[in-house]
């Protein structure tokens, strides 16, 4: 879209335009993250975590009731007995690890009510909801991923053929 301000004032049309410019940029980085989220790969956070971020769970009993996220300097972050449930529903319970995009987290306090993990008192962790990422979704994020990798490498007009003069 062109903008066209015409005012004879141009310090005016200049205060409009980079109003325009702030608004724009407001509502692209609003969608940004929204964005990533849909079109990124799998790639697995290690700390940090965020909702839409792709986690890796492992069990911390031979229960295999309570998970923990895989993380570096990230700790007590884990994973949902909703989750966990519903993961294990249609999988056998020897699985050894819970891949998922996380869509909550909620921020807790170990007390002496309510202590799941069996942490010291006081100390504070996070309960990640997460969808699993099913082989299917893994396999198209990684052919996806591979082709606008493979067409990204390639300069803008590449593929097209011109005749010297």
């Amino acid at each position: 879209d062109v903008l066209l301000l015409r005012t004879p004032n141009s310090s005016v049309a200049m205060e409009r335009l980079q109003q325009l410019v702030r608004e724009v940029g407001l509502a692209a980085a609003s969608n940004s993250r929204e964005l990533q989220l849909q079109t990124k790969s799998p790639k697995v956070s290690i700390r940090d975590f965020r909702v839409g971020d792709v986690l890796l769970f492992i069990p911390t009993s031979e229960r295999r009731d309570k998970w923990l996220a895989f993380h570096n300097r990230c700790p007590h972050h884990y994973l949902s007995e909703e989750s966990v449930a519903q993961y294990f529903r249609h999988r056998p319970a020897a699985t050894s690890n819970f891949l998922g995009r996380v869509h909550r987290i909620e921020v807790m306090v170990a007390s002496a009510e309510r202590n799941p993990f069996l942490l010291p008192l006081g100390t504070e962790y996070y309960v990640c909801h997460a969808h699993p990422l099913t082989r299917d979704m893994l396999a198209s994020s990684i052919s996806s991923s591979r082709l606008t990798s493979s067409s990204s490498t390639q300069p803008p007009g590449s593929d097209l053929h011109q005749k010297g003069t």
